[in-house]
């Protein structure tokens, strides 16, 4: 019997979605299909000629498909009717009940694919550990265990059903749609950039360069001795997660200074020294849009000019204590290996 092809297209920040795809992939192989793994941040997978099966394993974001998985899938030749399947992982909490949440993530990469010609049958989502650690910190060892428990059975369907090209799409609530979509795109357009601008690296640096490797989208470099996080960051959570000596922490003063941009930013002034027939002339939602768009380009402006002032004030042998101090230093780090079962 010849064997199928399968091409794994994944992203993982911190390994559950890698996870998610080695667990499938072994199932697979145990049937007839071979396997080959592609990551995402890697660029586009040159040879798919041969491919049967390309599927798609990432985590959600905001409710939302990543970003540069979005960039991913637009690049992607025509799929000429190609089979696909979409795996998603949610970040889970509790066990008693599932408290993770797709959104319209599954919808968003149908349509994505659907747009490429894929013949997408399948799409799905499973519920990991929560990776959030810049932000909430994990739970225990013993607890995380109790969830990656729960997935075997999980693992074992979707697998089935892909061995089987059973047609299989999780149902969605459509309202849902209406603040999901427009909560992704936000996280998307600026969520995510803030993420990065939140990071420093505190005096338990070694400069050791694995957060800069690491990055699956080059937002990390070493600027005058420090740790310096661009506009480009993907908040995936993984440079803080694997740092070997947890010194990447969310700094609390830059978190405040998020306030002064977003609420009192003199540069909102600049609307005065713009004709106020330019407004009238787009109407009520136009000018509405405008607003919005200006606002969001002088927050990243006056964001910008305090990140550089911070950056200055942390070289600054006094202030820095300061400057680095984020409550992160006090939270665990998660990061799951794909051969953890």
């Amino acid at each position: 019997m010849n064997r199928k092809l399968a091409l794994i297209h994944y992203f993982s920040g911190t390994g559950n979605s890698l996870n998610a795809a080695y667990q499938i992939s072994r199932k697979l192989e145990k049937a007839d299909f071979d396997t080959i793994f592609h990551a995402i941040e890697n660029g586009q997978y040159k040879d798919t000629q041969d491919v049967e099966l390309h599927l798609f394993f990432f985590p959600i974001y905001a409710t939302s498909v990543p970003h540069i998985v979005c960039k991913y899938i637009h690049k992607l030749p025509s799929g000429d009717r190609t089979k696909a399947a979409i795996i998603s992982t949610n970040g889970r909490i509790n066990t008693l009940f599932r408290d993770g949440y797709q959104g319209w993530a599954l919808l968003q990469a149908r349509l994505l694919l659907h747009f490429k010609k894929y013949d997408v049958y399948f799409s799905d989502t499973i519920d990991y550990p929560h990776n959030i650690t810049a932000f909430f910190p994990p739970r225990s060892t013993q607890n995380n265990q109790k969830i990656i428990d729960l997935i075997a059975p999980k693992i074992h369907s979707i697998s089935e059903k892909l061995i089987n090209e059973q047609r299989y799409h999780r149902k969605f609530f459509l309202p849902n749609i209406l603040w999901s979509l427009p909560f992704g795109y936000l996280y998307s357009l600026i969520g995510r950039r803030i993420i990065g601008k939140l990071y420093v690296a505190d005096s338990h640096c070694n400069q050791c360069g694995v957060c800069i490797q690491e990055c699956p989208v080059k937002a990390i470099k070493i600027v005058h001795g420090q740790i310096q996080w661009n506009w480009n960051c993907e908040g995936c959570m993984r440079c803080i997660n694997v740092c070997p000596q947890q010194a990447i922490q969310i700094s609390l003063l830059r978190i405040i200074a998020l306030i002064p941009a977003a609420f009192f930013n003199p540069l909102f002034k600049i609307y005065r020294i713009i004709p106020f027939s330019f407004f009238q002339n787009l109407g009520g939602l136009g000018k509405t849009l405008c607003k919005i768009i200006i606002n969001i380009v002088l927050f990243f402006i006056f964001y910008s000019l305090l990140d550089v002032l911070l950056r200055y004030l942390s070289n600054i042998p006094i202030l820095r204590p300061i400057t680095n101090f984020g409550i992160t230093k006090f939270y665990k780090r998660y990061y799951l290996k794909k051969n953890e079962d």
